[in-house]
């Protein structure tokens, strides 16, 4: 089905449910809830610099001029751009609908919604005024909202029971990245908003891979989620809570971005710092974890200086593939072990990949260059990047310390045998000479004190059956 084809069944499908509850909605129009304008609905944008919007009217009308009830400026934005209406009931009845009134359009979920048409706005939509979601994005401008039905309360045990959601902070390729806010404690999360099973599935099988593979790496996804929730490190980026009904999972929210925005403001790091830094990622890593997917994007950074660095984005990297990489993770292909590609028969590959990618990384750090010379003229992407050499003179360049030299050579050694492993890399002798020049950490909390959900952790990964699951990813 084309995506034309899906937004008409769409429509046809909200036109059925509305015709269906005009009634209820007619007897319902003196409800004086709506008399009274109090919020129904909330839209939470995507951007900081844009205002939310709380929905009150029985019938609420945006655009850009005044004689809305919220205006949005912008020459995308049309002068009534549209409305979004809620059929006033507060049980399993309820609805909102959106209708269109623009030239450049409304979507939701990705689907457009064309003038004079409308679709159905359910709880945790993404809405998008006026310009499609994936066109480049100016802040002010960035008119995306993510929506909550705040007229029917939420079950006990959800997620919106307990949080309010923020900003979204980043996307992968099968997730995507807000800020939220805990209602008890005040305690900011990074919530990791992780696409249904049957998504990425369909996303997996797409590259020659059988579906009941891609089905099995869904499922151990879930059971390293288990796995995780008990990892405790304090250079590891914490999972606190997930909530498997909903495909969400929460970690501890780090407020200075990731290392790879730090090496591009600086062009390159001075030795100290970049041992520093590196001491604490080895130090993590060193626990026989196994990443695949290291690069300076998932290795976050506190706003302190020196900064605390957190090890994030486990586990989901081993739901695709290697071909996947290639074509969704441009960024991973730079710190990609050789043996990931060239393995003839899928034999495999171990912990000494990470290896690989920590060389990779302090490279750069110290030159503010890829180590990587590659013949451009190979066309293929996985050809190119088996046939690429290091570029040895550049650390020759910069003047760095012998031992450092010999640390980066060390790790990359192109057959994993002569590799060093972080193991004993965490022992080499240029980073140990930065381990008694760490930053402060917070007092580490205590292993035992997890919540509710955490604490089941277990008993949930026996709850969740193979076969629930896998009926899950057929429906």
């Amino acid at each position: 089905m084309s995506a034309a084809q899906g937004s008409l069944a769409w429509q046809a499908t909200a036109k059925t449910f509305y015709e269906g509850h005009q009634a209820t909605q007619h007897a319902n129009s003196d409800d004086p809830q709506l008399q009274h304008n109090e919020v129904w609905g909330v839209l939470h944008p995507f951007s900081a610099s844009v205002e939310p919007i709380e929905l009150s009217k029985k019938v609420f009308a945006i655009g850009r001029s005044e004689e809305n009830d919220f205006v949005l400026r912008g020459n995308k934005i049309s002068g009534k751009h549209c409305t979004i209406q809620w059929n006033g009931q507060d049980d399993n009845t309820s609805f909102v609908m959106i209708t269109d009134t623009s030239t450049n359009g409304t979507w939701i979920d990705g689907d457009r919604i064309y003038k004079d048409q409308f679709l159905l706005l359910k709880e945790g939509s993404e809405v998008v005024f006026g310009r499609h979601p994936t066109l480049p994005e100016v802040p002010e401008l960035n008119y995306r909202y993510i929506y909550r039905h705040t007229a029917i309360p939420a079950p006990p045990g959800s997620l919106r029971t307990s949080y309010d959601i923020g900003y979204e902070i980043g996307r992968g390729s099968f997730s995507t990245v807000w800020s939220g806010i805990s209602r008890s404690t005040g305690k900011w999360y990074a919530i990791k908003f992780i696409d249904t099973p049957k998504e990425v599935v369909d996303a997996c099988a797409e590259d020659s891979e059988s579906r009941d593979e891609s089905r099995a790496k869904v499922v151990n996804y879930v059971r390293e989620v288990g796995i995780l929730e008990k990892l405790r490190h304090k250079n590891i980026c914490q999972l606190e809570e997930v909530f498997y009904s909903e495909w969400k999972i929460f970690l501890e929210y780090v407020d200075g971005g990731d290392l790879w925005d730090y090496i591009h403001d600086r062009v390159c790091v001075d030795e100290a710092t970049t041992g520093g830094i590196m001491f604490q990622a080895v130090d993590a890593l060193a626990m026989c974890i196994f990443h695949r997917d290291l690069k300076p994007d998932n290795i976050l950074l506190t706003s302190h200086e020196p900064p605390v660095v957190k090890i994030a984005d486990f586990g989901l990297s081993k739901v695709v593939d290697n071909t996947t990489f290639l074509k969704t993770m441009c960024g991973t292909a730079s710190y990609i072990a050789p043996e990931v590609l060239t393995q003839e028969k899928q034999e495999g590959y171990d912990h000494l990949v990470d290896s690989w990618s920590i060389g990779v990384t302090v490279y750069t750090m110290l030159t503010g260059n890829s180590p990587f010379v590659e013949d451009s003229s190979i066309e293929d992407l996985k050809s190119r990047i088996i046939a690429r050499t290091i570029y040895w003179e550049n650390l020759e360049e910069m003047e760095i310390s012998k031992d450092a030299d010999d640390f980066i050579r060390s790790l990359l050694q192109k057959l994993p045998i002569h590799r060093l492993s972080l193991s004993n890399a965490r022992y080499h002798k240029w980073l140990v000479s930065f381990e008694h020049s760490q930053p402060e950490h917070e007092t580490p909390r205590d292993p035992t004190a997890r919540s509710a959900l955490s604490e089941t952790a277990s008993d949930l990964q026996h709850e969740l059956s193979v076969e629930k699951l896998l009926a899950g990813l057929d429906g």
